[in-house]
């Protein structure tokens, strides 16, 4: 949470649930520096709260090919 309003990177790769708790807090933080987030879960896209229902998700586990897909789609989106 500290982090998230100064930290710089260029995407954020969130798990939904950690220990229990949802990440969406964090999210909202890194959405209003309109950062790019790519969302993971186990338990797939009906977990992802409302507002970032039109973000990417990768339902865990993943490859990492797939991990670089959904990154390279991502830039891609947002250079158009």
């Amino acid at each position: 949470m500290r982090l998230a309003p100064s930290t710089e990177f260029d995407l954020a790769l969130l798990d939904v649930n950690l220990q229990g708790k949802m990440i969406t807090p964090v999210a909202e933080l890194i959405k209003a520096r309109r950062c790019p987030i790519i969302f993971a879960t186990a338990y797939g896209p009906d977990v992802l709260p409302e507002e970032f229902s039109d973000h990417p998700f990768l339902q865990k586990p993943f490859e990492m090919d797939i991990l670089a897909k959904a990154i390279d789609e991502m830039f891609r989106s947002r250079s158009r």
